[in-house]
């Protein structure tokens, strides 16, 4: 302990962090560049999550960690404002990178210097130093006539990073449970290279040759927010807990409105089996200005094993904490990889919405705690929706007849039909023939044959734009990058004029042909909701008129469906060669459904059944006593849907 290693290293910390931060430090201790540059990014990128960190303070020098970021407000906001606030002075070790990427010879640890950046309470307007970012080591000075208080403050969760150098000084804290931490012995010991490890930790009143004093590992406990110095005799050191994280991003796990699934990865760097649990927790009330957080638990869900049959994943419900025991380290089951799944069926409020929680990790050894940050929005359908409809049913204008076996049954259907009409019975086929009446030469119907099932399923593109307004069906769209006045980026437009005619090649038009082009702009307007357990259909009918050059029933080179006469210069009228069409579409979004990939993925990919009425208008038909009207036949179509969202875009309008 009385080494000159280690005096020399108290001399170092004592010239750091000295008698009023005077003297000076020049010694040789190579650190990694840019620590800073990454907490700030870090801290900066912002989470939404809010959680109160409680930080012990004593009178004189206090060491702190923070584990949540604070760039929100500022230290006059936070601090300087209130009179009855003990905090004097906050002092940030501000690591520098030299031209070579290296810190040589950090300077002078005094107001002038470059490795600390301050705040203080007289000069709080003009202080270096004006905010706090999380995964940071600070100096707090109260007054040595105050006293010990708790500074509670709220922030914003980050997870963990941390940068070793692998000698020199590292200011940090070692994340362990809050209010339960081990020794620094046992906390080491499953890192038997850290055993040796030089530990500095302030303690009440001013700086000396005794605060900051060396760690005895063998009595003294960790405390989670305490930042310490530690250097371990030149070796470079990645453990930090006896588990690590691997995370989809440095801010979390962020699901947006469009995510419905995360991928983390959790693995064991002890020698001896330990068993991780994760318990998700709320995050707190936003402070004011802030996007205000449902209070509602984040619906989140475990992925689990597929099952064979149905081959869809089980899951579990994240109300109730999860765990997964691992092997030791580099032995097979050292890690798992755990799948998170939002539950977007069950977030309830309005588009735009945000949810927010915790991850709290521990492991059985308890020795660390790790709070990962983890939000999802609630879903808009806002955007350009581009699927298919698969049509695998067809009503069919197939007739049945009634039919007689004799005379007998012959007047038995008689008597139940129309008295002011008669008939006639065809003994040879059994067919009853009206013989009198408006109907006279046709035989009695017994409704038609409704067989449904085609034989290959047909398929037709679904092109749909939900504004948050308005839902429309549309013909064509371009999805490209837009005019100057429009928008640089990526847009969605009905006309090609709307476009950057210098970047047309990376554009697409996506068409649905079984429409009519008179739709090809403004396609058409629909009623409802993009919803689970919802229904869109077409407000207007999808028309296209007896003479239109797409009727399917129209062929220009075919004197029989040209809808002209046989001299070819008198048009013909409707339903002499072609037919009016009326169709009317509707969307039924299937409900939430049962498994994993089901429930989570409904804000960028919808189910669901899918019909239409297509209705022929044929002749004028006279009924007798001035009643005339349109011939007409509907034939019933159904089938199932899936929309993909392509594009959040709003759209432009020719």
């Amino acid at each position: 302990m009385n080494s000159r290693n280690s005096i020399n290293f108290r001399s170092i910390l004592r010239a750091a962090c000295g008698d009023a931060f005077l003297g000076t430090m020049r010694s040789a201790f190579p650190v990694r560049l840019s620590c800073l540059v990454v907490w700030l990014g870090a801290a900066l990128a912002g989470q939404a999550q809010w959680l109160t960190q409680n930080l012990p303070l004593r009178p004189g020098w206090n060491a702190v960690y923070l584990h949540v970021d604070l760039s929100h407000t500022n230290l006059l906001d936070l601090v300087g404002r209130d009179a009855s606030n003990p905090i004097q002075e906050i002092w940030l070790w501000n690591v520098t990178p030299s031209a070579a990427e290296f810190l040589v010879t950090p300077s002078t640890p005094s107001d002038s210097g470059t490795e600390w950046i301050t705040w203080k309470r007289s000069q709080a307007a003009t202080s270096k130093l004006q905010r706090l970012v999380g995964n940071t080591a600070y100096l707090v000075r109260l007054a040595n006539d105050a006293a010990s208080t708790t500074w509670a403050i709220k922030g914003k969760p980050v997870p963990p990073q941390y940068q070793w150098t692998s000698s020199g000084l590292n200011f940090l804290d070692l994340p362990v449970i809050q209010g339960q931490g081990p020794t620094y012995q046992a906390f080491l010991s499953e890192q038997p290279g850290m055993l040796q490890a030089e530990i500095y930790r302030y303690t009440t009143g001013e700086l000396g040759d005794s605060n900051p004093y060396r760690v005895d590992p063998s009595s003294e406990t960790l405390v989670r927010g305490e930042a310490v110095w530690i250097r371990a005799n030149g070796a470079f050191n990645r453990y930090f807990g006896p588990f690590e994280l691997e995370l989809p991003g440095s801010k979390g796990v962020e699901f947006g409105d469009s995510i419905g699934q995360m991928r983390i990865r959790v693995r064991n760097v002890t020698a001896r089996t330990n068993v991780v649990t994760v318990q998700l927790l709320n995050s707190e009330s936003a402070p004011a200005g802030q996007t205000a957080i449902r209070p509602d638990l984040m619906p989140m869900l475990v992925r689990g094993e597929r099952d064979q049959t149905t081959l869809k994943y089980a899951f579990t419900n994240l109300l109730t904490p999860q765990s997964w025991t691992l092997s030791p380290k580099g032995r097979e089951g050292s890690a798992t990889e755990v799948v998170l799944g939002i539950n977007r069926s069950a977030m309830t409020g309005n588009a735009g919405d945000l949810y927010a929680g915790i991850l709290r990790f521990t492991d059985s050894l308890n020795h660390s705690q790790v709070d990962v940050p983890v939000s999802a929005i609630v879903a808009s359908t806002q955007g350009l929706w581009v699927g298919q409809a698969t049509v695998n049913a067809v009503n069919t204008d197939l007739v049945k007849y009634k039919r007689a076996t004799n005379a007998a049954a012959f007047a038995s259907i008689v008597s139940q039909l129309d008295p002011s009409v008669t008939y006639q019975w065809q003994s040879n086929s059994g067919m009853i023939l009206i013989s009198g009446g408006p109907n006279k030469g046709r035989y009695v119907e017994d409704g038609r044959i409704s067989s449904k099932d085609v034989a290959r399923p047909f398929p037709l593109r679904l092109i749909l734009h939900d504004d948050g307004a308005n839902i429309r069906l549309l013909r064509q769209v371009y999805h490209g990058y837009g005019k100057a006045e429009n928008s640089s980026n990526l847009i969605v437009t009905t006309s090609q004029e709307q476009l950057d005619p210098g970047r047309l090649t990376t554009a697409r038009r996506i068409s649905a042909v079984h429409l009519p082009a008179s739709g090809a702009i403004g396609g058409w307007r629909c009623d409802g909701k993009m919803l689970p357990d919802s229904v869109v259909t077409t407000a207007d009918p999808v028309s296209s008129d007896f003479d239109d050059a797409d009727n399917p029933f129209v062929h220009n080179y075919h004197p029989d469906h040209d809808n002209l006469d046989a001299t070819f210069k008198e048009r013909s009228a409707q339903g002499q060669e072609s037919y009016t069409l009326n169709r009317r579409l509707a969307l039924g979004f299937a409900a939430a459904g049962d498994d994993f990939e089901t429930l989570t993925a409904g804000s960028s990919r919808l189910v669901g059944n899918y019909s239409e009425t297509v209705t022929l208008l044929g002749r004028l038909v006279d009924r007798g006593g001035g009643n005339v009207t349109t011939n007409s036949r509907t034939y019933p179509v159904s089938g199932s849907f899936l929309l993909n969202r392509i594009s959040s875009s709003r759209l432009f309008k020719d």
